[in-house]
Parts: structure tokens; C-alpha cells; sequence
């Protein structure tokens, strides 16, 4: 689980959005967290397949999104659906 952030060099909104679908994000909702992220939202998400947190971390960094790992018990599938949508 994420929680991420803009930071104000944040500006590439489809790598960022083609980085979380390499990590099995579906496609329309990495779109829409990078929507939200644009419009100065924070969004809380798991991601399905971390390869490395430092890397996937790194990663996003390198894109202007802040990326804050939570370490939390795994949450109903339907409060994540609910939790990443807008």
C-alpha cells in the first residue's frame, strides 16, 4: 500500500501512469490516479506487484510523485476499490 504525491516538478503523467500498469495496476485506474495526482490529490493505492520498493520508489521520485510506503493489514478488495476511486 502507497499513499503518493505530487511534488510541484511533477509532469509526466504517462510514464508515471505506464509505471504503475508495468507493476499489474489496471490501466484505466493507473490512468486515474495520475489524474488525481495532477490535480494535487494525495492517492493512497496497492500496488499488485512490487518488484523492489526502493526501486518502484526511486522510480516514481524520478517522475515528481512522492511515494510513501504503508505498512498496513491487507484491507477488503471492495474498501481498495472504493479507496482509489474518485
Amino acid at each position: 500500500m502507497y499513499l503518493l504525491r505530487a511534488e510541484p516538478t511533477f509532469v509526466k503523467t504517462v510514464s508515471a501512469a505506464w509505471a504503475l500498469a508495468r507493476r499489474h495496476l489496471r490501466l484505466g485506474l493507473a490512468k486515474d490516479v495520475v489524474e488525481r495526482l495532477f490535480d494535487k490529490e494525495e492517492v493512497t493505492v496497492e500496488v499488485p506487484k512490487i518488484e523492489n520498493p526502493e526501486v518502484f520508489e526511486r522510480e516514481m521520485g524520478e517522475f515528481g510523485i512522492q511515494a510513501i510506503r504503508r505498512e498496513t493489514e491487507r484491507e477488503p478488495a471492495k474498501a481498495l476499490a472504493v479507496n482509489s476511486q474518485r
